[in-house]
């Protein structure tokens, strides 16, 4: 889990009477301390006050919040590494950081942004409209891809190309992945999510048609990461064998029938 610096700013619940949701819930918010005090809230992040672990800043996963809580998670994981970035970059370089700086920066929006901000965009639309089956599908593809790259975080569209997508795949198949090894056969969902979060991109016109992987309508490439193709080589096995099948085309039905009307 990504760690705060020094305290200077946090996740919480923001507990007034004029944001409680009618089912209990709270929206979250983020605390930065860096010269004063700011509140940032994340209207479409929400938890009830049972949920909420405030020692490590997270939504406590049941039964009843089990999507919502891990969609949330992800995308506060995610907000924690994007502030965490921020707060070091300007360490690093020793210039002055304001609550302000870091706000800005949170909210800017550029064409050649990240494809991890892009994912968690994404993720909060799919929240704000209540489609939580689907956020949680993209959710748990950023999971997935931020364990398998630890510097996921900074990388733009132009990397996502043919290389990294067999990779991303061959990880999920690995027994060192978290929760066990993706079953073969067939293509994973997280891969097919990246290629939607790919195709919108470009549609949105911050995509790289250049190195797109799955399809070769942007540009002559021989390496195309084809998840028809793919999905029909590993995943579709014939239930009877062709010798057979070619045995069966040929037989001589007439003799057949010859025989049971003249069984002697």
């Amino acid at each position: 889990m990504p760690r705060r610096n020094n305290k200077k700013w946090r996740f919480m619940l923001v507990k007034t009477t004029d944001r409680k949701r009618k089912d209990g819930s709270y929206p979250i918010a983020i605390e930065f301390n860096f010269n004063g005090r700011s509140i940032l809230t994340q209207d479409d992040l929400l938890a009830r006050i049972d949920d909420w672990e405030q020692d490590f800043e997270r939504v406590r996963e049941t039964k009843r919040n089990k999507d919502r809580a891990f969609v949330t998670n992800v995308v506060l994981d995610s907000l924690a590494t994007r502030i965490n970035n921020i707060v070091n970059e300007y360490r690093e370089k020793n210039l002055i950081l304001t609550n302000a700086i870091v706000i800005n920066k949170l909210a800017l929006k550029v064409s050649g942004d990240t494809v991890e901000n892009f994912a968690v965009e994404h993720i909060l639309n799919l929240v704000k409209n209540n489609q939580i089956g689907s956020a949680k599908i993209f959710a748990e593809m950023l999971y997935y891809l931020r364990k398998f790259d630890s510097h996921f975080c900074k990388k733009c569209f132009a990397d996502i190309d043919f290389n990294y997508v067999v990779a991303f795949e061959k990880a999920q198949l690995s027994p060192k992945r978290e929760g066990g090894p993706r079953k073969k056969g067939g293509i994973s969902v997280n891969i097919r999510s990246l290629r939607t979060l790919l195709n919108k991109a470009i549609a949105d016109g911050i995509g790289c048609t250049e190195t797109y992987p799955f399809s070769t309508k942007y540009g002559p490439r021989t390496d195309i990461y084809v998840i028809t193709k793919r999905l029909k080589s590993k995943s579709r096995k014939p239930l009877v064998p062709k010798s057979s099948l070619l045995d069966f085309y040929n037989y001589e039905f007439d003799e057949m029938v010859y025989k049971l009307e003249n069984p002697h």
